[in-house]
């Protein structure tokens, strides 16, 4: 039974929610019933379930002795365990989420042609929202539901004292449209400065949607109006009003959710790329360091890997550009480190923070060790790793093979992988094409075999200038002066 469905779930439950799952049961089925006697069971398997104690014949024969048909009995018995689990966990989400309790409590007052009460509840929920202030641009498509449900309502133009009509539910509903597709307009270009991703030329609309939100009744809504500029800012380089964006947003932080909030960091990594000045990055890390310290990164009390990750990376930039010192993030790591989501991954993200650390101290030997114990899976932090990699190799001395047979590898990485934008290969490709060429021009000074060393130094010098993107162009610069 490893790998059916009910196992799957039930290892995802605490300790608490497997007895609240035990209380359940006992209220619809009898104790002395298979049901009851296989929740029992795998109970005292939680949460690890061990293979040997989960085998199907085991169970059979442990459970059901005396069934004529054991296999049977066990394949009902799971079937209706994982359905009474199913209608558990719906039962705990709708605990949580009193805005699905109240349409319900809604479709079930109008279905019963409980009109007067239907209404009267309609207002005090309507009311009740405002007052709880609900974030969230789902939020915005709620509204409209709600206000939906009262227009669909067969009494609504009898009893319903508020003057709504359907011109109110269309703007209601364009709120929420414009302020929707302008977001994940946002996130789809946030996913692509990374990822090969083809999908640009199936978004519709968008020019319209844009043009649309700059119109004064939209943009009195902060959602859109906020969106809007972020949106010129990314796709059309409308880079001038970055502080008013960002006062902006600050402003009214009230009104997204944690996810979006989240989201919204990496929208402004994306812009401050695009001004690229000192300034704007010294902004950012202000913007990060304000969420770290107000605890802003978590999503349901976690911090994503590659969220970790950014901001350990973030704070080792700001330290090189003397905005703050490797303590402020030798200290995020201590504090955060436990909020990582559980997984294979803990573990291997902490190290790699650690590594970044000790690549920024210049501690290339700590870093080696670590790095050799490192294994994300990601892309990204693959490519980031093989980097640094190499930079051990070369700063260290004494991995020549090492240092050739990674840049074959890293090129065929490079090249096999599908998942990094062709910009983003472009980036790192010629970080390989760099560090070859100066690993190169070193081992000919050792080797006394170089001609004309200062006018080729000079050169290639010249040519990392005038690049535009190429990945750690800063160290390769450095190494370029020390030779």
């Amino acid at each position: 039974m490893k790998n059916t469905n009910v196992i799957q779930v039930l290892k995802t439950l605490s300790k608490k929610e497997i007895k609240e799952f035990g209380k359940y049961l006992k209220s619809i089925y009898r104790e002395d019933g298979g049901i009851y006697l296989l929740y029992e069971y795998l109970k005292k398997c939680h949460p690890n379930f061990v293979d040997k104690n989960i085998e199907r014949v085991f169970i059979e024969k442990k459970i059901f002795p005396n069934s004529v048909n054991s296999q049977r009995t066990l394949f009902d018995a799971t079937s209706l365990l994982l359905k009474a689990l199913k209608e558990f966990l719906v039962k705990k989400r709708l605990e949580k989420n009193s805005i699905a309790r109240d349409f319900l409590f809604l479709e079930e007052l109008k279905e019963r042609r409980l009109d007067n009460l239907f209404f009267q509840e309609i207002e005090k929920t309507e009311s009740r929202w405002n007052e709880e202030k609900n974030a969230g641009i789902e939020y915005l498509h709620d509204v409209f539901k709600l206000n939906m449900m009262r227009l669909l309502h067969p009494s609504w133009n009898v009893i319903d004292k508020k003057n709504v009509d359907s011109v109110d539910l269309i703007e209601l509903l364009d709120t929420y449209y414009i302020a929707s597709k302008l977001y994940w307009t946002l996130c789809n270009h946030t996913t692509n400065s990374f990822a090969n991703n083809t999908t640009n030329e199936k978004q519709y609309f968008v020019d319209d949607v844009i043009k649309f939100a700059s119109l004064s009744e939209f943009q009195q809504k902060p959602q859109i109006r906020i969106l809007s500029q972020l949106t010129n800012a990314f796709l059309y380089d409308k880079l001038g009003n970055y502080q008013t964006i960002k006062k902006d947003f600050l402003g009214h932080l009230n009104i997204y959710n944690e996810y979006e909030k989240n989201d919204f960091l990496n929208f402004f990594i994306i812009l401050n790329n695009k001004i690229g000045t000192a300034d704007a990055f010294r902004e950012l890390f202000e913007l990060y360091d304000f969420y770290v310290q107000e605890k802003l990164i978590l999503e349901d009390g976690t911090i994503s890997f590659g969220s970790f990750l950014n901001i350990v990376n973030l704070g080792c930039r700001a330290s090189r550009l003397n905005i703050t010192n490797l303590e402020w993030v030798e200290n995020f790591i201590a504090t955060y480190k436990d909020a990582l989501k559980a997984g294979s991954q803990k573990e291997a993200t902490i190290s790699y923070g650690e590594v970044i650390i000790a690549m920024n101290k210049k501690d290339y030997a700590k870093a080696l060790e670590n790095l050799r114990e490192v294994n994300l899976k990601n892309a990204f932090y693959g490519v980031q790793i093989r980097c640094y990699l190499l930079q051990c190799y070369y700063e260290l001395g004494g991995y020549e093979n090492s240092f050739e047979d990674l840049i074959k590898s890293f090129k065929k990485f490079l090249k096999d992988n599908q998942t990094p934008s062709s910009d983003f290969k472009i980036k790192f490709g010629k970080f390989i094409f760099y560090i070859t060429k100066i690993n190169n021009i070193k081992n000919a000074i050792t080797l006394r075999a170089t001609k004309n060393k200062d006018l080729n130094l000079k050169k290639l010098l010249e040519e990392l200038k005038k690049e535009k993107s190429v990945a750690y162009k800063s160290w390769l610069s450095q190494k370029i002066k020390e030779l």
